[in-house]
């Protein structure tokens, strides 16, 4: 089973575009190992990467896009939107220019949850709120606020289409991180192992698949990348806290 999708496909029916009028993060994932951050790398030529991914910038060509009718827009998908560095004011010109196409579907994912609630009144009714939350362990994976932190948030978060991704997944408790995900209540739950050699502490292949027989007893999972975790003698990047 290996399925190498490195975007998601929550509606098999919709087309699935990639909006960007922020870029750059500051959280420095997995030693700045995740794909963004290598994508920006390679783009580098281009005016909006080249100060660097850890570096955030306001696009603001791009805040006239308009996007089809019944199709699915990733919003920054090349940085965090919600990261606590960006300004109120450039979430809210990209809340605003969805209003540009409001028969859209505007996906949003961050690894800092807690600050969607300051923009519930901005925010599309259709849009689908994600976080990242690849444990319930305490692995330093990056400098991004806990997973138990946003775990919390996601949880609380008023919001009826709510999704999260276990990607890259990384070793767990199965009882404690599929209570996290039951409470959270998400309509749809990515998995995945990382594809970029990080070096992970990644959890064996059969634990991943009996979560994922759990999870399908009350949300959608979408399978994404499906292998044998990395050998033990790959030194693990993340350490418990």
């Amino acid at each position: 089973m290996n399925r190498k999708s490195r975007m998601f496909h929550l509606d098999r029916d919709l087309p699935i575009e990639t909006w960007n009028p922020v870029v750059g993060c500051k959280h420095g994932c997995y030693g700045n190992g995740c794909w963004a951050s290598l994508l920006a790398r390679r783009m580098s030529h281009l005016e909006r990467y080249r100060e660097g991914f850890q570096t955030p910038k306001l696009v603001r060509e791009e805040l006239t896009r308009r996007f089809p009718r019944n199709s699915i827009v990733f919003v920054t998908s090349m940085g965090d939107l919600w990261g606590v560095w960006v300004p109120d004011e450039w979430i809210e010109k990209v809340l605003l220019a969805t209003r540009n196409s409001p028969d859209t579907t505007f996906f949003f994912e961050t690894k800092n949850p807690a600050r969607y609630r300051d923009f519930l009144d901005l925010l599309p009714e259709t849009a689908i709120l994600s976080s990242t939350i690849e444990t319930n362990r305490g692995y330093m994976l990056s400098a991004a606020p806990s997973v138990e932190e946003r775990a919390r948030a996601m949880e609380s978060l008023p919001w009826p289409r709510k999704h999260i991704s276990l990607e890259p997944i990384v070793d767990f408790d199965e009882d404690i991180l599929l209570s996290w995900l039951e409470r959270i209540r998400p309509i749809i739950v990515s998995v995945g192992y990382d594809n970029y050699g990080n070096g992970l502490p990644e959890p064996p292949l059969e634990k991943t698949l009996r979560l994922i027989q759990d999870l399908r007893s009350f949300t959608r999972v979408e399978l994404k990348t499906m292998r044998e975790a990395w050998g033990v003698d790959n030194k693990p990047l993340g350490k418990e806290e």
